[in-house]
């Protein structure tokens, strides 16, 4: 699910390996990582460095999901959906309450 969520979240967000602001002004790098991702926003980070760490990132999305959905549909979902609610996760923010 991983694997597949990181294709979905690097295709949605775009790559910059330097810091920019985002739509409302927060600072950003890689792949929408902020200084709440505990990430140097004063170095220039690869695509691959930037992609390791979005991979380490993702699965602390999934535990909110997991926690709204009922174990057996959580259970069942194939890996592209799975990997879907964790970049739509990932999109809004962890602590969104998301109501699936």
């Amino acid at each position: 699910m991983v694997a597949i969520a990181i294709t979905i979240v690097s295709a949605f967000e775009g790559f910059s390996g330097k810091k920019y602001y985002d739509s409302v002004h927060v600072a950003t790098i890689c792949y929408g990582a902020t200084a709440a991702d505990h990430v140097d926003l004063t170095r220039v980070y690869t695509k691959a460095q930037c992609q390791l760490m979005l991979g380490r990132d993702l699965p602390k999305y999934d535990a909110p999901l997991k926690k709204c959905l009922k174990p057996a549909v959580y259970n069942a979902l194939p890996p592209h959906r799975h990997a879907a609610l964790v970049s739509l996760a990932y999109n809004v923010g962890g602590r969104s309450r998301l109501s699936v």
